[in-house]
């Protein structure tokens, strides 16, 4: 199913069904964001044919999304609609999932987090991936920290990037969480092509580190030295 400019010029629901059979909440509040974006077109930061281009993976995706949320996180997702992201696990939740189970897993987290910057009037907003550092002083460094630990759990994605926003609240300079992500991403993602590294991190969460101290040894010996991660950093950031 793909969506062209229809979404312009046929308000109803027809090109949503996909959506309301499984959710009204959802359908009528996609259609409205939507209705919405081109309504104001010339305020908007991306164009037309990017949104619906996400949007058609989005919409016969929608029973599928629902289907791979776990029962801990449906309700809310389906009750709630665009403002159940403002629960940073549960979205965290339901992207992991999509990047695990959704063919075009790219796209249809693209559109979700186009609709819950619609709903809030807010394209500065991040996905749960992604941490909002603030003001840098240097042009050429992007404001925010991207996450890419997926492979390894979502457990473990949510106890480093709250490791991280709490390193970020509590820095005098806004860099510091850089050289932390820095010094210590590059070797977590060493670990995701080592099963044992990658089961018990897994199972534990950061907590892998304590359970397990050969998964240090492997991670320093398979990594450069500029960028190897110490016992003392990894006990920082497991608070």
């Amino acid at each position: 199913m793909l969506i062209y400019m229809d979404i312009r010029g046929n308000r109803n629901k027809q090109i949503f069904d996909k959506i309301y059979d499984v959710s009204e909440n959802w359908g009528e509040q996609v259609l409205s964001l939507s209705n919405d974006f081109f309504d104001n077109m010339e305020d908007q930061p991306i164009m037309g044919s990017t949104y619906l281009r996400a949007m058609s993976f989005f919409v016969p995706s929608f029973s599928q999304v629902v289907d791979i949320i776990s029962d801990k996180y449906k309700q809310k997702f389906l009750n709630d609609g665009v403002k159940s992201l403002d629960d940073k696990d549960l979205w965290l939740h339901v992207d992991c999932q999509i990047r695990k189970y959704i063919e075009r897993e790219v796209e249809v987290r693209r559109c979700l987090l186009n609709l819950y910057r619609l709903h809030n009037n807010d394209w500065e907003l991040m996905p749960p991936n992604k941490i909002d550092v603030g003001f840098i002083p240097y042009p050429s460094v992007t404001p925010y920290v991207e996450v890419k630990l997926h492979a390894l759990s979502e457990r473990f994605m949510k106890e480093y990037i709250t490791a991280l926003v709490v390193i970020a609240d509590n820095s005098e300079e806004n860099t510091e969480i850089f050289n932390v992500k820095n010094s210590t991403h590059a070797p977590l993602v060493k670990a995701l092509r080592n099963g044992i590294c990658l089961q018990a991190l897994k199972d534990h969460g950061l907590d892998g580190f304590e359970e397990n101290y050969e998964l240090m040894d492997y991670l320093t010996s398979t990594t450069k030295k500029s960028k190897q991660l110490t016992r003392e950093q990894l006990l920082t950031i497991n608070y």
